[in-house]
């Protein structure tokens, strides 16, 4: 994983690197490259003990090394460049680029990409009608009189997810 200095957050934390807790888990760089190559997402269920001491990702997350870069660097902490290259076993390798730009941020937060990020992350804690009533909420939070019924809608019903 190569980037800039901001883009390593909390790379030079050790439990970051043997994350042996939740929280510990979710600021980790390794463990969350490793759930995204090996599961193609990364979502609140891989933040379980199953996932972040499971043996076969802890010996992934040894393999990974966060350097940082001068490319990222000179792309300027307003594009956020992350670089990660993958050598397989087979010696083949992969390299992918990404940045995320804040300030095109805007194009980011459609209600269509919001539902993307929050649906997933949502469900598991309370029901599709709830998250669909919170979201339609939020969108119209300038026409509530009180936000009390937002904030009531974020609290999970448990039992009914």
């Amino acid at each position: 994983i190569q980037a800039a200095k901001g883009g390593m957050g909390y790379a030079s934390d050790e439990s970051r690197w043997n994350p042996e807790t939740r929280e510990s888990a979710d600021h980790s760089l390794p463990f969350t490259v490793v759930l995204a190559l090996l599961e193609g997402s990364v979502e609140i269920r891989h933040f379980e003990e199953e996932y972040f001491k499971t043996a076969a990702i802890r010996n992934l997350m040894s393999k990974v090394t966060a350097e940082l870069s001068e490319e990222c660097e000179r792309a300027g902490a307003q594009a956020m460049m992350t670089i990660v290259d993958v050598k397989l076993a087979s010696g083949k390798s992969f390299s992918a680029k990404a940045q995320f730009n804040l300030l095109d941020a805007e194009s980011h937060f459609s209600d269509g990409n919001q539902e993307a990020k929050f649906v997933p992350l949502a469900k598991s804690l309370m029901p599709v009608t709830q998250i669909d009533d919170l979201l339609s909420r939020i969108r119209n939070l300038e026409h509530l009189s009180d936000t009390h019924e937002v904030l009531t809608l974020t609290i999970p019903l448990l039992g009914e997810s």
